[in-house]
């Protein structure tokens, strides 16, 4: 079960349990719930968003990020993104000229390999103006030059 709430999500769990007794009690049985969580929902934090879509207009230009409507897709990233404030991201690699436009897990899945330059761009802009950026530097009372 995921949610977008983790109250919720809670709430859920304890009342599965509690139908599931309930109805075994009115029948005179016994039941036992064995209840697998799975992975939370993914949960982009404002700040980091921000801090993300700022980086790429700068390195990218303006229009190249676009958000999403909330999705419940399975995601170990979750679990980071409960501990430490962060993002994720999609790199938009389908590509329907080289019919790269199947979903994951369909046996004709393939995806544009040009993206992962992109990508690997997005990640070396991300460290560069979270670690160097004269900005970021002011802000820490780190020179920016070293």
């Amino acid at each position: 079960m995921r949610t977008f709430d983790e109250n919720v999500r809670n709430l859920i769990e304890r009342e599965i349990d509690n139908v599931a007794r309930h109805v075994c009690r009115a029948f005179q049985a016994d039941c036992q719930v064995i209840y697998d969580r799975g992975y939370p929902a993914v949960y982009n934090h404002e700040k980091e968003t921000a801090f993300f879509e700022r980086t790429m207009e700068k390195t990218f230009g303006k229009g190249v990020t676009a958000v999403l409507p909330p999705q419940m897709g399975a995601e170990d990233f979750a679990y980071y993104l409960q501990k430490k404030p962060g993002m994720f991201f999609l790199s938009g690699a389908g590509n329907p000229e080289i019919e790269a436009d199947y979903p994951h897990h369909h046996p004709k899945f393939n995806f544009d390999e040009r993206v992962m330059l992109v990508t690997g761009k997005a990640f070396l802009s991300i460290v560069h103006d979270y670690l160097i950026s004269p900005e970021k530097a002011v802000s820490q009372n780190i020179n920016a030059n070293g």
